[in-house]
């Protein structure tokens, strides 16, 4: 219920309760009992995403975001605006973990506009945010910049610790797709001093920003910068917090250890990880995730004759060619 009257008055108010540190609680407003359900709505579609196929959520996530502009067409209101957005946004992610990149431009710039329609600041920032991960992981340094640039500028002064430490780990990795060391270890530095183990998640996040996060991002931040010293301990540290539930987040962890276990030349370990990442990935269908599989074995090109390295193309083989007919 808390969480709910969160959601109400920053919707109300356009982000500014997020503004407020006196202790004063938040004045609730009425909400559409179908915006709720909208809402509700999307967010167990997005609870199911770490293990389900983004395939299988595609066709009713995408159904469910025309009921939702539709309501959005006869009523333009700020709330309804908002759900749109946050199903935008999740159809969105699906796009990108079927690496149908042209879908997810055009769904996040759905959801930044529909976002801008319910004048939530925090909702806008949280779309920025989400497409400049897109556009880093894509190696778009600049467009990524550039949105992360315009999330800060919509957030107030002051926020809660998971907006903090979360726009920070994405800036971090808009700089680290730049190849800008310093300012990516600077950003990791700030998403860290924003950090805490016992914060709240504040909508739209629904999860908090904790240690085990913040260390997937610095791995992946220092994977790609190439400081292996530290991706190593810090994607070790991600991988012990997330725990034994096969996710695909798990997975992207595991490829970006197979590539710092490469690059020090540790190949079994390397071909190790990488198989790990691609059972999973295949198990829940995540081009993503196969896409980088395959681009780690793409820098084994010179180790071709080493055991591992024909073992995991093997496995490759078996999960990636279709059975052979009788």
């Amino acid at each position: 219920m808390q969480r709910r009257l969160f959601i109400q008055a920053l919707l109300a108010t356009g982000g500014a309760v997020l503004a407020r540190h006196d202790g004063r609680p938040a004045p609730a407003v009425e909400v559409d009992a179908s915006v709720d359900a909208i809402r509700s709505v999307t967010e167990q579609y997005r609870l199911l995403d770490a293990t389900t196929p983004a395939a299988d959520l595609q066709t009713p996530v995408l159904a469910h975001l025309q009921l939702a502009t539709n309501r959005l067409d006869a009523d333009p209101s700020a709330q309804l605006a908002a759900a749109a957005s946050e199903a935008a946004g999740f159809a969105g992610w699906l796009a990108v973990d079927r690496s149908d990149h042209r879908q997810a431009r055009t769904q996040y710039q759905r959801a930044v506009d529909y976002a801008d329609r319910s004048r939530s600041d925090v909702l806008t920032a949280y779309m920025l945010g989400s497409m400049s991960l897109w556009a880093a992981d894509l190696g778009l340094a600049s467009e990524a910049l550039n949105l992360i640039g315009r999330a800060h500028r919509r957030l107030p002064h002051r926020v809660p610790p998971t907006v903090a430490a979360w726009t920070a780990a994405v800036e971090a990795k808009a700089h680290a797709a730049r190849h800008d060391t310093q300012a990516a270890l600077a950003a990791l530095d700030r998403a860290e001093a924003s950090t805490r183990e016992d914060a709240e998640p504040v909508w739209p996040w629904i999860h908090p920003f904790t240690n085990t996060r913040l260390a997937g991002y610095r791995g992946s931040c220092a994977t790609r910068l190439g400081l292996h010293d530290l991706a190593l301990p810090a994607l070790q540290q991600a991988l012990a917090g997330v725990g034994p539930t096969a996710t695909k987040a798990k997975a992207l962890t595991l490829t970006d250890l197979a590539a710092s276990y490469l690059a020090i030349a540790d190949v079994e370990q390397a071909c190790a990880k990488a198989g790990e990442a691609l059972e999973i990935g295949v198990g829940h269908r995540s081009q993503r995730v196969v896409e980088r599989v395959l681009a780690v074995r793409a820098q084994m090109a010179s180790l071709q004759s080493a055991v591992a390295v024909q073992e995991l193309d093997q496995r490759i083989l078996a999960t990636l060619l279709p059975p052979s007919g009788p």
